[in-house]
């Protein structure tokens, strides 16, 4: 018998998969905050790809605030596309 389960929390799914009960195909980059270290990541080919944005007015001034979460998220998605094959575009 086989069986299918689709959900949409990652928590469910990597829980699901921490008993044994299947995999999960999800995007590597979530795991990452997920507590339970014991899971194994491995490619999946064909690669799945997404792509996310981060948008601006080009010439509107940032406040300072804002200035800082622009800095940090590109700090952070910089420091994954190191870690991840290079993964990020980066656009002005």
């Amino acid at each position: 018998m086989t069986s299918v389960v689709e959900t949409g929390a990652l928590t469910g799914s990597c829980a699901l998969t921490s008993a044994g009960v299947g995999i999960s195909i999800l995007d590597a980059i979530l795991l990452e905050g997920y507590p339970d270290k014991s899971l194994t990541v491995r490619p999946f080919d064909p690669a799945i790809t997404n792509q996310f944005a981060l948008l601006r007015e080009k010439t509107a001034d940032l406040s300072p605030e804002a200035t800082a979460f622009f800095e940090a998220i590109m700090t952070a998605a910089n420091a994954m596309a190191d870690a991840s094959h290079n993964w990020l575009t980066t656009y002005s």
